[in-house]
């Protein structure tokens, strides 16, 4: 058995989750392992040996972890004990496990992710990298001048439509709390678009950043904030009207500390974890609306049986079924390690699909979404909401009749 899950999971095209531990294995430096979403089937599909992993993992350097990439394989990271680290794949299986680039210390992999163009980018210890998925053209996009800019880009990078990656550093800059940044995918371009001040913006981002539907980038400090017990923050992507949203330890059971990337919800919140606080000060999974609105707990972890608490990283959507939305994560805590599921309420509206159809819209929804009913509005503003009765029930609604401009949502009948 594999132990100390310090990331996330992903889900591969199977509906199944794969995530990676720290430690255990034949090796005891750590496995890639698959699960069942009902929590049946766990099994070690790679041992990692002591050519791949370090024996020591932490929050500082959490260790292996994959992503899942659009060719169906699972691509990763490991850390080397001497420092530096390793980018491989593998099939959904376990086979095919081939390293595809090791890289020199100051490059030390600590996240992945797949770009519009396929290729692979990440952040390391003192720069940003890419690398074809066969292990080609692997190049140093930008090395970070740690008192200007930071260093260690520990979260996902993630990318706008225009093809810009931006990304956090966990340590230095100008206050050696942080900060936010952002480059092209030639690594020309680096810009320092925030630096955290710790004690009134929040500060030591472990998380990336999530870019949400309406163009803005949101995000987790893990200290700082009025409390100094981390904080919800979004900005614009040129960088300007940083807000904090939320400060966390100033609501009664609240959580503390989150170290995870945020996840958008089916009706459109942010959802997220922190590692410590809530009722229980052993963890907690929240949600908040994107201008900082409808922020909740909805679980305090527990430590009374089999239970498992002090989630680490982010969470993971999974299928929808019947409007009700499943979140996955991993756990922590020494005896309490494992991998939960967390069922959220229906959602109150979701955004459907928009194609055209010849000159008309063609408005299409989840299967799970076929008790809502359409409402339609050509004001986002100060519209009123009507339901949508002109058009052509198919798999999805066909409108007729349509002014031009009109948007259009799902929503949960009462």
């Amino acid at each position: 058995m594999g132990f100390r899950p310090y990331r996330g999971l992903t889900l591969g095209p199977d509906n199944v989750l794969y995530g990676c531990t720290a430690r255990g294995g034949n090796d005891d430096r750590g496995t890639v392992y698959r699960i069942n979403r009902d929590g049946t089937g766990y099994a070690i599909i790679h041992h990692f040996s002591t050519n791949d992993q370090g024996p020591v993992a932490s929050r500082d350097f959490p260790g292996p972890y994959v992503i899942r990439g659009r060719d169906g394989l699972l691509y990763g990271i490991t850390h080397l004990e001497t420092g530096g680290g390793k980018i491989f794949k593998l099939n959904r299986d376990g086979s095919g496990y081939t390293v595809l680039h090791t890289t020199s210390q100051n490059q030390s992999p600590f996240a992945l992710m797949q770009g519009n163009d396929d290729v692979l980018y990440g952040g390391g210890l003192e720069c940003v990298f890419r690398i074809d998925t066969d292990g080609g053209n692997f190049a140093t996009l930008h090395t970070f001048d740690s008192p200007s800019e930071g260093s260690g880009a520990m979260g996902r990078l993630v990318e706008d439509d225009d093809g810009n990656l931006y990304g956090t550093c966990y340590y230095q800059g100008p206050t050696t709390s942080g900060t936010i940044f952002k480059l092209n995918k030639n690594g020309a371009g680096f810009t320092v678009l925030h630096s955290f001040t710790n004690s009134t913006t929040g500060g030591r981002p472990y998380a990336g950043l999530t870019l949400a539907r309406n163009g803005k980038l949101y995000g987790v400090g893990f200290l700082g904030g009025s409390n100094n017990l981390g904080v919800i923050f979004r900005l614009n992507t040129d960088g300007s009207d940083y807000t904090i949203l939320h400060h966390f330890g100033s609501i009664a059971s609240d959580g503390f500390n989150p170290a995870g990337e945020l996840l958008t919800g089916l009706d459109g919140f942010l959802y997220g974890t922190t590692t410590t606080g809530g009722s229980n000060m052993l963890g907690s999974v929240f949600r908040i609306g994107l201008e900082g609105n409808g922020y909740e707990i909805l679980y305090s972890f527990v430590s009374s049986g089999n239970a498992l608490f002090g989630p680490g990283a982010w969470l993971v959507q999974g299928p929808a079924s019947n409007g009700s939305g499943i979140l996955y994560g991993t756990t922590l805590s020494p005896g309490a390690e494992g991998v939960f599921a967390l069922i959220v309420n229906p959602p109150l509206s979701i955004a459907p699909t928009i194609r055209q159809s010849g000159g008309d819209p063609a408005v299409f929804w989840p299967a799970w979404a076929l008790n809502y009913q359409l409402e339609t509005t050509t004001d986002l503003v100060n519209g009123e909401w009507v339901p949508a009765t002109n058009g052509i029930q198919v798999i999805g609604f066909l409108p007729t009749n349509v002014p031009s401009g009109s948007f259009f949502r799902l929503v949960w009948p009462e």
